[in-house]
């Protein structure tokens, strides 16, 4: 079932990231846009927010570096307060924007009156910054406002309801916004009940009836969201599961390829020959899109590989492949480590390689083990690394000594991933993990709060136990410079609450009182959540920033005029390919200077495509390129109403207000990310030529900002 796949197939070498060709399914220019011209706005929402923005003359600069100061300390100042009753209406839309997204409980309430404010600008920011409180109050706030004459209030309280899904009480309204006047309502509306975990019956016959609408924007909202209800298994009544099934099944053969992929979403779980054939021949539709949808659905415990699985597997497409690969490691069985255990042998592409072995951890753990011991010896760095999840947890013969293995390999991210397994032996940490805790490298300290966690969790932990991984934590706390990303400090904050509850208390209380000094606000606002929770005590973070009002004035100035950004990228062999963003320098304006400074200092250029999930996000910007690493600090979150459609440029974090260089690109639309995520721009040329034949390794040569608006020529490389 497997062929040999070389690491560049003809097919690919004929996809060169310059933008001069695009993928096997058809060709992009370098200069094309997402969509051509004429065709519906990909995201109707933000339009029509920025044209309402657009409208207001700006508010005075005191007050909007007053505002922005504010978020970035999550501080709400008199002053701030102060700003609700100002006579400019954009000021008095900042000043609830701000107070929102700081998300301070006592000052929700203040945020009320505003729903009745005369400017609509006022009214919509008050609708989606209500929403974040999330209760049921909120709910009845948003409500009212159903009935507002403006477009842009409507769609801001459909946005926000979808923020509230965990209240029972939404779903009235929810309905109420599926059924608005305006087309536009409908599709955030739709957008929005896919946050929606349960009793969603109520959403299926506003939905099939948006199906039928015109506007392709607003009809592939409507099947994306019939096809993630129907994905997921308890969200509706069997009966009605049924029901919307058959209207996806209907559209299989669309003409439009995100139609058929929202019907291969929602077939997951085929039941039957009915649902299984159709969903078959979407597994090998000439839409990738379609394929990986596809693949996700028939990738479930118990089900054959053989024969759509097989032959994805095969495909030419190596993101086809890819997420064949990720289905995999979801599956069961000696089909599926065959074909893992094939590809591992055969394949040439490393990255590729490393997932397999980390479906395999997935698939069987014991024949993981097995495999381990060859992978073990492997020439590339990157398989030994990931090899080391196979056995860090097994205690049996075999698997101690591949762990042993890899604790004396020469790549230390090697050495570093094999550091868990030290857990699983009898000796004391502080012993086996002594010079491993003081290491300058951050990943082999990641490595050892692993072990120390394992052991707090452990079930047969006594006394002793805690208290020497606690002392190992602290010894790792101590080791970890105050500049470097903390990532590795959070980790350690994290283990050490769990050894708040035990008997090793006093020791776990000192790590938490430490973390009060430490620089970062993020590390300090979960060291007072956790000595709140355990001790019941009085303890506060201290502002976020302290940054001088002069540090905001100088970014909105910069913010005043359009930002975008090109990114270059290579692959070995290939030319160089590039992609342009448009920075949302108004709703994000300090994410989008940060970016902007990080660009300037050459700090991306090197580091790679390190996480591509298919028809999910491609991420980059973390110079470790493993996931875990940043420019050494943390920056503010700047939620928005945006939605999360294709081509979306949103910031990467831990958490709220952790992130720091980390972005990431939605594939496709991603409803259920609102909220979640610092939204700051968007592709606006080359999505389809290089964003989307981004591959994990793919390396950031440059990024350049400059003064415009994304649809200037390129420049030659």
């Amino acid at each position: 079932m497997f062929r040999f796949r070389p690491r560049w197939t003809l097919a690919l070498a004929c996809c060169l990231l310059a933008g001069c060709a695009g993928s096997k399914r058809g060709e992009v220019t370098p200069t094309e846009p997402i969509a051509p011209a004429g065709a519906e706005p990909v995201d109707l929402s933000e339009a029509l927010e920025r044209a309402a923005a657009d409208e207001l003359d700006p508010a005075p600069p005191e007050i909007r570096a007053l505002a922005l100061r504010a978020e970035d300390q999550r501080v709400v100042s008199p002053e701030l307060i102060g700003a609700l009753k100002h006579e400019h209406p954009e000021a008095r839309a900042l000043a609830v924007r701000a107070i929102g997204r700081i998300g301070s409980a006592e000052h929700g309430v203040l945020l009320l009156p505003t729903l009745a404010d005369p400017a609509e600008i006022v009214r919509a920011e008050a609708a989606f910054a209500i929403a974040g409180y999330g209760s049921s109050s909120a709910v009845s706030a948003l409500e009212k406002l159903l009935d507002d004459p403006s477009l842009l209030v409507r769609i801001r309280v459909a946005a926000g309801l979808g923020l509230l899904a965990d209240e029972p009480s939404a779903r009235g309204p929810m309905l109420r916004a599926l059924q608005d006047e305006d087309p536009r309502v409908q599709m955030i509306a739709g957008h929005s009940v896919t946050r929606y975990r349960s009793d969603l019956d109520f959403a299926i016959d506003p939905l099939i009836a948006l199906t039928a609408r015109p506007e392709p924007p607003i009809a592939r909202a409507a099947f994306d969201a019939l096809g993630r209800i129907s994905s997921k298994t308890r969200t509706l009544e069997p009966a009605d599961r049924r029901r919307v099934r058959d209207h996806l099944l209907a559209h299989a053969t669309s003409p439009d390829p995100l139609v058929r992929a929202a019907v291969a979403y929602g077939l997951m779980l085929p039941q039957g020959e009915r649902e299984a054939a159709p969903l078959g021949n979407l597994a090998l539709d000439p839409d990738p899109r379609v394929q990986v949808a596809a693949i996700r659905s028939f990738s479930f415990p118990g089900a054959p590989v053989e024969p759509f699985l097989s032959q994805t597997l095969r495909d030419e497409d190596d993101v086809v492949v890819l997420a064949t690969v990720r289905g995999l490691g979801r599956m069961r069985g000696d089909p599926v480590i065959q074909a893992l255990s094939n590809l591992l042998v055969h394949d040439e592409t490393n990255w590729l390689r490393e997932r397999a072995v980390a479906a395999l951890r997935g698939s069987s753990r014991i024949a993981g083990a097995k495999i381990a011991n060859g992978l073990s010896r492997d020439d590339s760095a990157g398989i030994r690394k990931r090899t080391a999840s196979l056995v860090v947890d097994r205690e049996e013969e075999l698997s101690q000594e591949i762990a042993s293995r890899l604790l004396q390999d020469p790549d230390p991210q090697v050495r570093a991933a094999a550091i868990p397994a030290l857990a699983t032996r009898a000796e004391p940490l502080a012993d086996s993990c002594a010079e491993f805790a003081a290491s300058p490298d951050a990943e082999t300290r990641a490595g050892v709060v692993a072990a120390a966690r394992s052991r707090l969790t452990s079930p047969a932990a006594d006394d002793a136990t805690r208290k020497d991984a606690l002392d190992v934590l602290a010894r790792a706390w101590r080791s970890s410079p105050k500049n470097e990303d903390p990532w590795v400090r959070r980790l350690i904050l994290d283990a050490a609450a769990l050894g708040a509850k035990t008997s090793a208390a006093p020791q776990a209380r000192q790590l938490l009182d430490a973390a009060l000094q430490d620089p970062d606000y993020s590390i300090r606002r979960d060291a007072v959540a956790a000595l709140r929770s355990e001790y019941d005590l009085s303890v506060t973070t201290g502002p976020a920033a302290e940054h001088p009002v002069e540090h905001y004035e100088e970014i909105l100035r910069w913010a005043e005029t359009p930002k975008a950004a090109i990114v270059t990228i290579e692959r070995e062999g290939f030319t160089p390919g590039r992609f342009t963003v448009l920075l949302d320098t108004f709703n994000a304006p300090l994410t989008s200077w940060n970016f902007a400074q990080l660009a300037a200092s050459g700090f991306f250029v090197g580091s790679p495509v390190h996480r591509l999930v298919p028809n999910f996000v491609v991420q980059m910007g973390d110079p470790l390129g493993n996931g875990s690493g940043g420019p050494g600090y943390t920056i503010r979150d700047e939620l928005s109403a945006r939605p999360l459609v294709a081509g979306t440029l949103a910031m990467a974090s831990r958490g709220k207000d952790t992130a720091g260089s980390q972005f990431f690109v939605t594939l496709t639309d991603q409803p259920h990310l609102l909220g979640e995520y610092t939204v700051f721009g968007s592709v606006v040329r080359n999505m389809d030529g290089v964003v989307r034949l981004l591959l994990p390794e793919d390396r950031i040569v440059a990024v350049e900002v400059y003064d415009g608006d994304g649809s200037e020529p390129l420049p030659p490389l």
